[in-house]
């Protein structure tokens, strides 16, 4: 669970060891509004994150890509 602030679009998560494998989920709690763009490893576009709203993003490690709950 990580505190994310901040304006701008994110494409990329770097994924963490423990999850390469079999993969796995990270919380982000927004305390600005971001967006997600599909650029990097993220397969789905967030237009706008709702501060303070839980953000769960979902590692698939057969495709390489995060997934975001909203």
């Amino acid at each position: 669970i990580t505190f994310i602030s901040g304006v701008v679009s994110i494409a990329t998560i770097t994924v963490p060891q423990a999850l390469l494998i079999t993969g796995g989920q990270i919380t982000i709690i927004p305390t600005g509004v971001f967006s997600t763009t599909t650029a990097g490893n993220i397969a789905l576009i967030t237009p706008a994150t709702t501060v303070g709203k839980a953000l769960i993003m979902t590692y698939d490690a057969a495709s390489l890509k995060w997934y975001p709950s909203y």
